[in-house]
């Protein structure tokens, strides 16, 4: 079970982190990235952590692999697309896909616009 409280910690941890090494973990296998869906949303995942993202993969996602992406590449070529189909963005998910997504926009606002 992932309470508000853990998924606000794992939140607050995935911006600090992510700003610090401006990159993040995304899933990915050879037909692409991984989306997550739960009761007709869809979200884009995303990890501060390598070993989050293998996780999440190993338990909810198998077949897909975690890989890093540069923050500014993650801002300027899949936000926009994202966006563009309004598919939100999980942060810090947990392995059984739990926790706080949010729009593109925020993700910008709060995190990629920050990154050095």
């Amino acid at each position: 079970m992932d309470t508000p409280s853990e998924a606000n910690a794992r939140f607050t941890a995935f911006v600090s982190e992510v700003r610090g090494s401006n990159h993040l973990w995304a899933l990915r296998n050879d037909s692409g990235y991984a989306q997550w869906s739960n009761e007709g949303e869809v979200c884009f995942p995303v990890w501060s952590q390598r070993h989050m993202a293998e996780q999440a993969a190993a338990r909810s996602l198998p077949g897909y692999r975690a890989e890093e992406l540069g923050i500014h590449f993650f801002r300027d070529s899949i936000l926009p697309a994202l966006r563009d189909r309004e598919v939100w963005v999980g942060i810090n998910l947990t392995s059984d896909m739990c926790g706080i997504e949010i729009p593109c926009d925020k993700f910008e606002r709060e995190i990629a616009s920050n990154a050095a």
